[in-house]
Protein backbone atom coordinates (compact mmCIF):
# COMPACT_ATOMS: atom_id res chain seq x y z
CA UNK A 1 0.00 0.00 0.00
CA UNK A 2 1.40 3.38 -0.94
CA UNK A 3 1.93 6.02 1.71
CA UNK A 4 -0.99 8.40 1.91
CA UNK A 5 -3.59 5.69 1.23
CA UNK A 6 -4.47 5.52 4.91
CA UNK A 7 -7.32 8.01 4.49
CA UNK A 8 -8.86 5.90 1.70
CA UNK A 9 -8.80 2.78 3.84
CA UNK A 10 -10.07 4.58 6.91
CA UNK A 11 -13.03 6.05 5.01
CA UNK A 12 -14.31 2.47 4.62
CA UNK A 13 -14.78 2.44 8.42
CA UNK A 14 -17.40 5.10 9.24
CA UNK A 15 -17.13 4.26 12.97
CA UNK A 16 -13.34 4.64 13.08
CA UNK A 17 -12.53 7.57 15.36
CA UNK A 18 -9.19 9.36 15.37
CA UNK A 19 -8.05 9.78 18.97
CA UNK A 20 -6.41 12.97 20.23
CA UNK A 21 -3.55 11.40 22.13
CA UNK A 22 -0.23 13.20 22.19
CA UNK A 23 2.36 10.83 23.59
CA UNK A 24 5.42 11.95 21.68
CA UNK A 25 4.32 10.43 18.40
CA UNK A 26 5.71 11.76 15.15
CA UNK A 27 3.65 13.06 12.25
CA UNK A 28 2.05 10.13 10.47
CA UNK A 29 1.53 8.18 13.72
CA UNK A 30 -2.10 7.99 14.78
CA UNK A 31 -4.28 6.12 17.24
CA UNK A 32 -7.82 5.27 16.16
CA UNK A 33 -10.62 3.52 18.03
CA UNK A 34 -13.10 1.15 16.42
CA UNK A 35 -15.88 -0.64 18.31
CA UNK A 36 -13.96 -0.39 21.59
CA UNK A 37 -10.66 -1.48 20.04
CA UNK A 38 -7.61 0.69 19.53
CA UNK A 39 -5.49 0.73 16.40
CA UNK A 40 -2.06 2.31 16.09
CA UNK A 41 -1.27 3.33 12.50
CA UNK A 42 2.00 4.69 11.18
CA UNK A 43 2.00 6.04 7.65
CA UNK A 44 5.09 7.66 6.18
CA UNK A 45 7.01 7.74 2.94
CA UNK A 46 8.72 4.42 3.68
CA UNK A 47 6.03 2.24 5.23
CA UNK A 48 2.46 1.68 6.40
CA UNK A 49 2.11 -0.26 9.66
CA UNK A 50 -0.90 -1.25 11.74
CA UNK A 51 -0.75 -2.48 15.32
CA UNK A 52 -4.03 -3.89 16.61
CA UNK A 53 -5.56 -7.03 18.04
CA UNK A 54 -5.93 -9.89 15.56
CA UNK A 55 -9.74 -9.53 15.08
CA UNK A 56 -9.35 -5.84 14.27
CA UNK A 57 -6.50 -6.59 11.86
CA UNK A 58 -8.72 -9.14 10.10
CA UNK A 59 -11.45 -6.49 9.66
CA UNK A 60 -8.89 -4.08 8.21
CA UNK A 61 -7.61 -6.73 5.79
CA UNK A 62 -11.16 -7.38 4.57
CA UNK A 63 -11.77 -3.67 3.99
CA UNK A 64 -8.39 -3.10 2.31
CA UNK A 65 -8.98 -6.11 0.02
CA UNK A 66 -12.40 -4.76 -0.95
CA UNK A 67 -10.88 -1.33 -1.60
CA UNK A 68 -8.14 -2.85 -3.77
CA UNK A 69 -10.69 -4.85 -5.79
CA UNK A 70 -12.82 -1.76 -6.35
CA UNK A 71 -9.76 0.08 -7.74
CA UNK A 72 -9.31 -2.65 -10.38
CA UNK A 73 -12.86 -2.73 -11.74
Amino acid sequence: MKSGNTAGVLRTFPDLKKEDWFIGMEGGDYIYSFEGNYIFITDDIWSFNVIASEPVQELLVEKMSALKKSDHT
